[in-house]
């Protein structure tokens, strides 16, 4: 949700505005249409451009615990009972559609209605350009990428062309568009899909499926039929502007209120007037905030350092006994995801992991898991996190230097995971130098 592809940078700092957006015509537009719609902006909330995020929300008072941000009538949203001008479009032909895929066809719809779309002022309120995601990027530019991110990259890539696929066959062969008769095919283009599938990926906040059940009775009939999973996401005019930060604390669903639903958005932190407001999009590591939203926060809690368990024997050199590796596969300690560093230190299972490949002839290795480590324990485990860090640089730089081959003629989507690569590496260094083990 939200502009998220703007630069990330000084996240510890105050955003200083550097110009009030609140004057653009789409922006007038947006809010005048949400007004006679009955939206109220009782918090006074304002559109800024910040040197250091981009677009951002502020407003010019000071904001307490608990106090609301925003509340967008459910009217405004885009939700399952918004689709009936899929009715004559959408089939099943192609198999049950996900919601996610069924927003995205509304968005391509209602965007080539142009003029005539009730949600005109919304659609003139989102950007034309994509954001720098790596899943965007060609298939020679993913076939570079590091295998962990690769891995990553190749599954949203996977989920985007599967959304596609069922969108273009459930396509009403014989629909026309009724503004200018064009044929559904044509309306509906891979481009146009790809700009919807991001906008509501990047965008939807979650919405509670039994809620929109019942606000949706007359829909339910047709799209039952249709939909694979939960009807638990929707589009939210100007509360998508809201920008993310981990640091943020925020409250967010639909409520009644005197007779009527509302999305309520609360802030669950103090701010001062004129400061940009952050929401959390949730607890997420840099990684996920790339591949999904096209940036990454450098020097942010959720920095992690993660090895496979082959490349942790690799570096250590040392062979397990069979006891050992037994012990290792009951527990799970070796799960891939499980082994890493961060800022607070070692991962419970790297630690365990180390624990058991340093001393194999312990007779009850749990007692000192679930324990106390020695001190001399402790200064053998940080050895060898200082080789694993070590290989981990070497490898980075590796990797880099192969990625940087192609940087003369790559999109920005690549020179995106350039950039975080390059922080990869200087985080690694940083750990090299600074880690202790605790």
């Amino acid at each position: 949700m939200g502009r998220t592809w703007r630069r990330r940078k000084n996240r510890g700092k105050k955003s200083p505005i550097s110009k009030p957006l609140d004057y653009e015509g789409t922006i007038v537009n947006l809010k005048r249409w949400m007004t006679k719609c009955n939206w109220y902006n009782g918090t006074r909330l304002k559109l800024s451009y910040f040197t250091n995020t981009g677009r951002g929300i502020t407003c010019d008072r000071n904001l307490k615990i608990k106090d609301t941000l925003i509340e967008v009538p459910y009217e405004l949203m885009i939700t399952l009972g918004s689709f009936d001008v899929l009715n004559e479009i959408v089939t099943t032909k192609g198999g049950k559609l996900a919601i996610h895929d069924l927003l995205s066809l509304f968005l391509v719809i209602e965007r080539h209605r142009g003029e005539s779309s009730n949600w005109k002022f919304y659609l003139d309120s989102l950007p034309n350009e994509l954001p720098n995601l790596p899943w965007l990027s060609t298939s020679c530019e993913i076939d570079v990428l590091p295998y962990s991110l690769r891995e990553t990259v190749l599954n949203r890539r996977k989920n985007f062309e599967l959304s596609w696929k069922r969108s273009k066959e459930s396509i009403n062969s014989r629909w026309k568009c009724e503004c200018c008769q064009t044929v559904g095919h044509r309306v509906i283009t891979l481009n146009s899909f790809t700009w919807a599938y991001v906008m509501v990926n990047t965008r939807a906040v979650y919405v509670d499926p039994d809620i929109v059940r019942e606000l949706s009775s007359s829909a339910i009939s047709k799209w039952n039929d249709v939909l694979s999973d939960e009807p638990s996401m929707a589009l939210c005019p100007f509360l998508d502007m809201f920008n993310h930060s981990n640091n943020a604390e925020t409250s967010a669903n639909l409520v009644k209120s005197e007779g009527k639903w509302m999305y309520k958005l609360i802030t669950l932190l103090p701010s001062k007037k004129h400061e940009e407001i952050f929401i959390s999009y949730g607890p997420h590591d840099n990684i996920k905030l790339l591949c999904e939203y096209g940036f990454f926060i450098p020097h942010q809690d959720l920095d992690f350092i993660r090895w496979k368990f082959s490349d942790v024997l690799d570096v250590t050199k040392i062979k397990l006994n069979e006891r050992q590796y037994k012990f290792i596969k009951k527990r799970k300690l070796e799960l891939d995801e499980s082994l890493y560093i961060d800022s607070s230190g070692l991962s419970f299972n790297l630690k365990a992991t180390l624990y058991v490949i340093l001393n194999p002839f312990v007779a009850d290795w749990c007692s000192c898991i679930f324990g106390d480590f020695s001190s001399i324990n402790l200064i053998e485990m940080q050895d060898l996190c200082h080789k694993l860090l070590k290989w981990k640089a070497y490898k980075l730089q590796d990797e880099l230097e192969c990625m940087q081959k192609y940087e003369s003629e790559v999109s920005e989507n690549f020179k995106n995971v350039l950039k975080y690569q390059n922080y990869i590496l200087m985080l690694v260094t940083k750990f090299c130098a600074n880690f202790c083990v605790k």
